[in-house]
């Protein structure tokens, strides 16, 4: 190949070999022989790069590569890899692949020549909570930085023991999270805290974590709460970077890619619908629900009573507490392999405004949770004879008279009655009378439902817990827990109705699917690990944006999106004429 450079004065018309030559363009050119290129190729890359010319001649390439931001589109500030002599802050990761290539090998030669090698300083990593999602976070923190101490803490010490086994450079401590010296000293100790607990309890470490200017990591959804210390993070410069999971979490990132890069080309978002599931792999979703637990089923159940709005063909949407599984469920169609369905997740609409797609361009925004077809049917069911409910009852008190699951499902159906217990179910749920196939189906999935889980049982005997709720939880847990050696499956999937102009209209699709394995299941691979990375980001000080951030924003989800893919977790990007390929849209929401 022949390498040409050579420096273009636009205004004299004249080439110039010498590269410092300030007054014009520098041409960078590879070229390959024999390089005959047919004339629609050219004509089309010339056409793709023609909206971009103007804005990159009228940018100042002097400034730091953050001012350019403010003037340069997402495609050209993105392709940005080194200016000022420095990487730019998406590639800075580059450096650190380097620096660990050159440590691995100064490493190699020090033990030949009998010696070892050290590199910078020890960053040190507090990870708060040794549940599910914890071994991926630690293994990645760990097989991917050379330099990193980690302190894993748990209130069961054994869990955490399990996971840290006799690893180098970790450590792990029990810790009652509401011992606030004990807790402080750890985080005054860390240079990143990563918070795998609840989520009411994120508030409190955060802000010890700001008091103490210590970064913080967590998955979960930003609450009023946390949102409120804002400006005191961005006062003492700490990160407090949240929603970094899957669903929150990679879903934002795989979104504002496809929404940042539909701008920049000029196009409008008119639809955007995304499902995510945590569902057992479909070779072990072998009980009526379609549906296994590998932590407690509280949060599925509560479900029920839960509300939802949404924006739907240019009409605000709302669920009322109690419809989501009996009204607002839906099947849809994402591959025709799968027999799935969908409702409602929160409140969409608040995320309109921090996709950048609150404007009238937009007229759909659904964010939904997926499970397999049948699913709903059968929550609906327990929710309307009270099942779902966590209000304390007489019958489930301690205390109370023990009964058999037949007795406590007997008397839920108060005025319900029928020939048998199972007819009287049905007549509760207004389904003894089906007028038509669908009726009839939903209810012998009903039935079939609950003689699985027990609820017609004549011996096995109610816990006593305060709740029907909380007996419920007990029961699934039981019976629907996902087996040591069941895999487990994650998809999420986005579709986007994209305006390109001239009446045209693409469907595109970003779908990541991925199992579980006997290392880690597939929701603790995808919450943990990416968690991992944000983590790793901010140590590196390739996040450096301050306060309360979640992300949305391209210096935050682009090196995300690269070192998720390095990790083995990506997206299938696909795109369709929006006509054409009708029958690929999921459903009418």
């Amino acid at each position: 190949s022949i390498d040409l450079f050579y420096v273009y004065d636009v205004e004299k018309r004249e080439e110039h070999d010498e590269l410092d030559y300030s007054r014009g363009v520098l041409v960078m050119s590879v070229d390959n022989l024999p390089s005959e290129i047919p004339v629609e190729a050219s004509t089309y890359f010339g056409d793709s790069l023609l909206p971009f010319v103007e804005n990159l001649v009228r940018s100042d390439a002097s400034v730091p590569v953050a001012e350019q931001a403010k003037t340069l589109n997402t495609s050209l500030y993105n392709a940005i890899i080194t200016s000022g002599g420095e990487l730019a802050p998406n590639y800075k990761y580059i450096a650190e692949y380097r620096a660990r290539n050159e440590a691995a090998a100064a490493a190699a030669d020090g033990r030949r020549r009998g010696g070892d090698s050290v590199s910078g300083r020890s960053r040190n990593v507090l990870v708060l909570g040794a549940g599910m999602v914890s071994a991926p976070c630690v293994n990645y923190l760990l097989e991917n930085s050379t330099s990193t101490s980690l302190m894993l803490v748990d209130s069961n010490k054994k869990a955490a023991e399990a996971i840290v086994r006799d690893r180098r450079n970790t450590r792990c401590e029990q810790l009652d999270i509401n011992d606030t010296p004990a807790l402080t000293k750890l985080i005054e100790a860390s240079d990143v805290v990563v918070s795998l607990l609840p989520a009411p309890l994120h508030p409190r470490v955060a802000r010890m974590c700001i008091d103490k200017k210590r970064h913080l990591i967590t998955t979960s959804y930003v609450s009023d709460e946390m949102r409120a210390l804002h400006d005191d993070a961005s006062a003492a410069g700490v990160t407090v970077l949240n929603e970094v999971g899957l669903d929150p979490g990679i879903d934002h990132l795989l979104a504002m890619r496809v929404i940042d890069e539909t701008r920049a080309a000029g196009h409008r978002v008119r639809s955007f619908v995304s499902y995510c599931g945590g569902l057992p792999a479909p070779e072990y979703s072998d009980n009526p629900l379609g549906y296994k637990f590998s932590w407690s089923p509280r949060g599925v159940l509560n479900a029920s009573a839960a509300t939802a709005k949404w924006l739907s063909n240019g009409d605000i949407r709302e669920a009322a507490a109690g419809t989501l599984f009996d009204q607002h469920t839906k099947p849809v169609r994402i591959f025709p392999g799968f027999a799935l369905e969908a409702y409602p997740n929160r409140d969409s609409t608040t995320f309109q405004s921090l996709y950048g797609l609150d404007s009238p361009d937009t007229h759909t925004f659904v964010r939904a949770t997926l499970r397999y077809r049948g699913f709903g049917v059968v929550l609906d069911a327990l929710s309307k004879l009270g099942y779902c409910s966590p209000q304390p009852s007489a019958l489930f008190a301690a205390g109370a008279p023990q009964m058999t699951w037949r007795a406590a499902t007997q008397a839920m159906l108060t005025n319900a009655q029928g020939v048998d217990i199972e007819s009287s179910v049905l007549t509760a749920l207004d389904l003894n009378m089906p007028t038509s196939r669908e009726e009839s189906e939903h209810a012998a999935a009903v039935i079939d439902a609950f003689r699985w889980l027990g609820l017609f049982d004549e011996t096995a005997m109610v816990p006593q817990l305060g709740s029907p709720l909380e007996a419920l939880c007990a029961l699934m847990q039981q019976r629907m827990a996902l087996g040591t050696h069941e895999r487990d499956m994650v998809l999420m999937h986005h579709e986007f109705r994209i305006d390109v102009g001239e009446s045209n209209e693409r469907l595109h699709t970003s779908t990541l699917v991925m199992y579980g394995d006997d290392t880690a299941s597939a929701m603790a691979r995808t919450v943990g690990t990416t968690a991992a990375i944000s983590a790793r980001l901010v140590l590196d000080g390739h996040i450096v944006r301050r306060g309360v951030v979640i992300p949305t924003t391209p210096d935050i989800y682009i090196p995300l999106l690269n070192h998720l893919e390095a990790a083995g977790i990506t997206s299938n990007e696909r795109s369709f004429d929006a006509l054409r390929d009708k029958w690929r849209i999921s459903t009418d929401v």
